[in-house]
């Protein structure tokens, strides 16, 4: 995609003199219709952008990758907090990040270092969080958007 900055202001005046639409124009520049009009359209109103909001996972997830777990990790024992103390299948857990033989490696490695890093004990059998472990990444979560 071309940065906005690329595109010239004598190239978008011809074509908006030849009739051309703005997404047109933004098809033959390579940048989006809305950052376009942002710089090139007078009547376009100056909205600014906003971000939408994080869901509680993903605070939770990013908390965890500042409390030191890595990003794989993180995402698998916030999908964890995110079901609720649910045990869940490894497929579902390393979905996105890891499939086939290896979801189950990659689910006991981030449990491993869960353990470790955080002191999070899990379910006995398969892969959850025990009521103790959602407190304690409820908590982290808390934190790290207090701290936002």
């Amino acid at each position: 995609m071309t940065r906005i900055d690329h595109v010239d202001a004598d190239f978008v005046l011809r074509k908006r003199a030849l009739r051309a639409s703005w997404s047109a124009i933004a098809g033959m520049t390579g940048c989006s219709e809305l950052e376009l009009r942002r710089k090139f359209d007078a009547s376009m109103p100056a909205v600014p952008i906003v971000k939408p909001a994080l869901s509680p996972r993903e605070k939770a997830e990013r908390a965890l990758v500042k409390a030191g777990l890595g990003k794989d990790a993180a995402a698998i024992v916030a999908r964890l907090w995110h079901a609720n103390g649910a045990v869940l299948p490894s497929a579902q857990l390393a979905q996105g990040i890891a499939g086939g033989g290896a979801a189950r490696a990659v689910c006991v490695t981030a449990r491993e270092v869960a353990k470790a890093r955080l002191g999070l004990t899990f379910r006995e059998k398969g892969f959850g969080l025990t009521p103790a472990d959602l407190v304690v990444v409820s908590r982290l979560a808390e934190a790290w958007e207090a701290a936002q």
